[in-house]
């Protein structure tokens, strides 16, 4: 007004001029041109203009993304990641906080306003742009120099990255193929390891070995090379162990002939070089004790040299029966005629003990009495290649003390008497 100062609103339709109300003063007036702005009352309060019985007028707007209306009003589609600090078409927000908003294409529809939606205030300050599912795992470096990664769980943020490896190694390969070369920082002046499929910092040792003598490639025993055999120092060695104790060792002589560790199909996954192949195989005369050799067996994920008969699969026994008990394999023993079981004409090698004669194989005989039944079992099979009762029956009954005293009496007279000994 001219006189007093005060402010007047003028109505259409013969209404004239009016004083404003308080609302009016705060919020300015309501009209077609403003329909749908949205505006900021006192506090946390919002108004959104809005028509109704054929006049314009602001309506209290409680909607829970009121704010994010009124901050991001006026902003048109963004690129996912986008983000700005509200209030772009300057209108001030009472306070010193400003609200950072991104442009998210994964928000839910509840969340967001147009694409639009609430953000950290690092998403505006690192200018690094905002974190979304979209960016989800990237690394960048921020505007302070530190490094951060985006991350979505359990909500997207972007979470300082403290180890260094981290961003010096950024978009590296570790590969088997470069498993223990070292490389200088991107970021620090310090030395990486590739190890394991991941890089990490060098140890001091490590680092002023590759400066100063530039031995820059470790030749570690690392998962990766698990089963892998070199030359070091001019001895034949082989990676071995498990995580996170892995050892270069000297193959024995198994390892040494088929250049490869013993494991099975199911454990194959676990190393890097070798063949499942070898499982169950015999390595003949692999190791030489000078009286005579020993073989090998790859059993139970190992290698390892056979100390009995027990210790041979089926049709390994059957081919090394006839050689194992020989003069030549056992100088030490005195072997006495082969014992023939008459009732199934099973032969039996036998060998002379303290002027008595001992049969040296177990006993194999089984008939259909209730005696035997049940009371008669058979030693470990290691193949699939007989039926279960042949297979488990090759080296061997062990007999219950019943079934053992009935299977003697039925040698009879049969039975040379020095076989006949008491406990037997």
């Amino acid at each position: 007004g001219d006189v007093t100062g005060k402010l007047y609103v003028y109505e259409a339709g013969g209404q004239g001029w009016r004083e404003a109300n308080e609302q009016e003063l705060q919020l300015g007036v309501c009209t077609e041109a403003l329909y749908g702005a949205i505006r900021r009352g006192t506090g946390e309060t919002y108004y959104k203009c809005d028509c109704g019985w054929n006049k314009f007028y602001f309506n209290l707007y409680e909607n829970s993304l009121a704010l994010l209306e009124f901050d991001t009003q006026g902003w048109e589609e963004s690129t996912d990641g986008d983000s700005r600090w509200g209030d772009s078409i300057g209108v001030v927000i009472s306070g010193s906080r400003r609200r950072c908003y991104v442009y998210d294409t994964s928000a839910a529809p509840w969340a967001a306003y147009r694409g639009w939606r609430f953000g950290d205030e690092k998403d505006c300050n690192l200018g690094l742009q905002g974190c979304t599912k979209g960016r989800d795992g990237i690394m960048l470096r921020a505007n302070d120099g530190s490094f951060y990664r985006c991350s979505n769980y359990p909500s997207s943020y972007w979470e300082l990255v403290s180890n260094r490896a981290s961003y010096n190694t950024l978009g590296w390969d570790c590969l088997d193929s470069n498993d223990g070369k070292m490389r200088l920082g991107q970021v620090n002046d310090a030395y990486f390891v590739c190890e394991d499929s991941t890089w990490r910092e060098s140890t001091i040792e490590e680092e002023t070995n590759c400066r100063k003598n530039g031995v820059c490639q470790l030749n570690r025993c690392t998962r990766g090379k698990r089963g892998k055999f070199e030359e070091i120092d001019g001895v034949l060695q082989v990676c071995d162990g498990g995580y996170p104790d892995y050892k270069w060792r000297e193959p024995n002589c198994a390892e040494k002939k088929t250049r490869s560790l013993c494991f099975n199909e199911s454990a194959a996954y676990e190393y890097a070089f070798g063949s499942a192949e070898y499982d169950s195989t015999i390595v003949w005369e692999c190791e030489d004790l000078g009286n005579f050799k020993v073989d090998y067996v790859c059993s139970g994920n190992v290698w390892s040299a056979i100390s009995s008969p027990l210790g041979y699969p089926p049709d390994d026994w059957n081919k090394k029966r006839n050689e194992y008990y020989t003069q030549a394999k056992h100088p030490n023993a005195v072997y006495g005629e082969d014992l023939v079981d008459g009732r199934d004409n099973e032969v039996y090698k036998t060998v002379i003990i303290g002027g008595k004669r001992w049969m040296a194989e177990n006993l194999r005989y089984m008939d259909g009495s209730t005696n035997l039944a049940g009371n008669a079992t058979c030693a470990t099979c290691y193949t699939a290649s007989y039926t279960y009762e042949q297979c488990m029956c090759e080296r061997g009954r062990y007999y219950a003390l019943t079934a053992a005293m009935n299977v003697d009496s039925k040698w009879g007279l049969n039975v040379p008497p020095s076989l006949i000994q008491t406990p037997h």
